[in-house]
């Protein structure tokens, strides 16, 4: 079988997702179990105890990757500015109560 080279599917993967993803996705999240050594290995391969060997294996495993990298993509930081303002804590950086903290002893400190 192929092995990854890249992260870009090819149209036979793409083909590959499009018509299983279900399928695929049903036995990486558990709510189907493995029938066959083949299912097994798929669901080693999604929990990346074994290396993608399969056609189907290296096209859901890209796939995930794909999606993470796409998710997990950084934000330019002057972006975050626009966005935020500059000195506004960004959604997920403090609880309210540390925000309430943070920002009391650097104005206790600023004497």
């Amino acid at each position: 079988m192929s092995e990854i080279h890249s992260l870009q599917l090819t149209p036979e993967e793409a083909a590959l997702i499009d018509r299983y993803f279900g399928f695929y996705r049903a036995l990486d999240i558990g709510q189907r179990l493995p029938e066959s050594e083949a299912q097994r290995h798929f669901v080693e391969v999604c929990r990346c105890q074994a290396k993608a060997t399969s056609l189907h294996e290296i096209a859901y495993f890209k796939f995930r990757m794909l999606a993470k990298v796409q998710h997990d993509e950084p934000v330019d930081a002057a972006q975050r500015i626009d966005e935020f303002g500059e000195g506004v804590p960004q959604p997920g950086w403090f609880t309210d109560d540390g925000w309430k903290r943070m920002r009391g002893q650097y104005l206790s400190n600023s004497d």
